[in-house]
């Protein structure tokens, strides 16, 4: 026999009625991008910046 429940901070989770033990269990995570996502964001600026400098430094 199997259950499923679901609750508030979107845990979902499948459990065995016979053991209890968690089958499946899915979270929900938050679109909040971490500094290491910035970082290599603003790297990337700067190294399109340098490249954009340096072609109209060339011609």
């Amino acid at each position: 026999a199997w259950a499923y429940t679901t609750t508030p901070n979107a845990w979902q989770a499948m459990t065995s009625l016979d053991t209890g033990a968690p089958a499946v269990r899915i979270t929900t995570i938050s679109a909040v991008p971490e500094p290491a996502t910035y970082g290599l964001m603003a790297l990337g600026a700067l190294v399109v910046g340098a490249a954009v400098r340096r072609k109209q430094q060339q011609g």
